[in-house]
């Protein structure tokens, strides 16, 4: 193997691919998407970004200095992140622009550059969502496996802060198509805020929930699993 090849970076997932290796923008944003998700959702102390205890985001510009950092992203571009949070189909991260209004998220007067965050997935601390009245149905996609669990024990967290529903269909089967043979699940979350169930609003059709019991839950047997073709940058 030669030296380039050893140095590319190929055996570590968080390290970047030489610019002489031409990638896709499709395959670059994932690349650069894993990567911040490892920033802003997991473990921020380990490339020295301090969030924001309440919505969980950091300065763009402190996000891209760190992302610069590993080797092999040194060239990324403030760009570069903005069109991955363009183009994430499961609208992973926001960036929040000094003029925006505080409409689902912690005030942006402390931000007089840009901030940004991962809207939700963290699996650590709790980042505070505004409470919300969702659509009256609401959708989770799992891996058929799950079902007997979760028709005896509901819908939890499993290691993350919350319970991810969806107020599409569409969006849902992102998620579930990772974890086996999707089935789509119906939240009953008109019953659920009667039952005293709290819904935070998570932006962009995500719904955060601490747990869904099972009498909340049917299995929807219309839904047909499409998934839309890739296309290609």
């Amino acid at each position: 193997m030669s030296k380039n090849n050893k140095n590319s970076g190929g055996g570590n997932p968080y390290r970047g691919q030489s610019r002489e290796t031409q990638l896709s923008t499709a395959e670059q944003d994932k690349k650069i998407s894993k990567l911040m998700s490892m920033m802003l959702r997991h473990s921020p102390e380990d490339f020295g970004l301090r969030l924001d205890p309440e919505d969980g985001s950091c300065g763009l510009d402190e996000l891209l200095a760190a992302v610069r950092e590993r080797t092999g992203y040194a060239e990324t571009t403030e760009e570069d992140i903005r069109g991955v949070v363009r183009r994430s189909d499961k609208q992973r991260f926001e960036i929040l622009e000094p003029a925006d209004e505080a409409g689902h998220g912690a005030p942006v007067e402390k931000a007089p550059e840009p901030r940004i965050r991962a809207r939700y997935g963290h699996s650590f601390g709790r980042v505070t969502y505004p409470q919300g009245t969702p659509p009256t149905v609401l959708y989770h996609g799992t891996g058929r496996q799950a079902l007997p669990s979760i028709e005896e024990h509901g819908l939890l967290p499993m290691g993350r802060e919350y319970v991810h529903l969806s107020a599409e269909t569409s969006f849902a089967a992102l998620a579930g198509r990772r974890k086996g043979k999707l089935i789509m699940l119906r939240i009953d979350s008109a019953a659920a805020m009667r039952e005293g169930i709290v819904f935070y609003d998570a932006g962009s059709g995500v719904w955060l929930a601490e747990r869904i019991p099972p009498n909340l839950i049917k299995l929807d047997e219309t839904y047909e699993d499409k998934p839309e073709p890739r296309s290609k940058r």
